[in-house]
C-alpha cells in the first residue's frame, strides 16, 4: 500500500498510522469476501428454487454465479498478492 506525504514520516506514530491504514485496508476486504458469498449463497439458492421448466431462467441464474465466482476469485487474489493491485 502507497503512503502519501499526509501520514507521518517520522516520530512516535508512523506505526500506528500505518497500522490504522492497513487495518482499514483489511476491515474492507473482509467486507467485500462476506458480501461476495453472501450474494453466491443468495442465487445458488434462488437457482435451487426455481422449477425445472424455466430452463433459460436457470441458464442466466448460473451465468450470474459464475460472474459472482470470478469476483471472489478476483477478491482473493488481491487479498494474496497486494502488489497485484498496481
Amino acid at each position: 500500500m502507497k503512503y502519501n506525504s499526509s501520514f507521518f514520516t517520522c516520530g512516535p506514530f508512523v506505526s500506528a498510522s500505518m497500522g490504522v491504514d492497513d487495518f482499514a485496508a483489511n476491515m474492507y476486504y473482509a467486507y467485500l469476501f462476506q458480501d461476495s458469498l453472501t450474494q453466491q449463497e443468495a442465487m445458488r439458492t434462488q437457482i435451487a428454487t426455481l422449477p425445472e421448466a424455466q430452463e433459460d431462467e436457470i441458464l442466466h441464474k448460473k451465468s450470474q454465479l459464475d460472474y459472482l465466482e470470478a469476483i471472489f476469485q478476483l477478491q482473493l487474489t488481491l487479498a494474496e498478492d497486494p502488489e497485484a493491485e498496481s
